[in-house]
């Protein structure tokens, strides 16, 4: 489990469940209990993010290439969609 930090800030700010890393790409997506975030590797940066009430707390995410299309899947404490169901 990886743990993220603000570098401008330096509090907490949420738990990583599962994280894809696009080696050749330079990016990563991370599901996390309050959604999913994309971060550019170099430099290390947010590039964009669903936020809980978009997405419910996800289990699983994977992002196509370097493109906008990402897979995810509910799970944790609060998913917005189940596991087994594709609604």
């Amino acid at each position: 489990m990886v743990i993220f930090y603000s570098t401008v800030t330096y509090k907490l700010i949420q738990t990583c469940v599962n994280y894809k890393l696009l080696v050749p790409l330079g990016c990563f997506c991370c599901a996390m209990e309050t959604g999913v975030r994309i971060y550019n590797v170099e430099p290390l940066m947010e590039k964009g993010h669903l936020d809980h009430e978009q997405v419910g707390s996800v289990a699983l995410c994977s992002m196509l290439h370097r493109s906008n299309l990402l897979a995810v899947v509910g799970g944790g404490v609060n998913p917005k969609f189940s596991e087994i169901s594709g609604k």
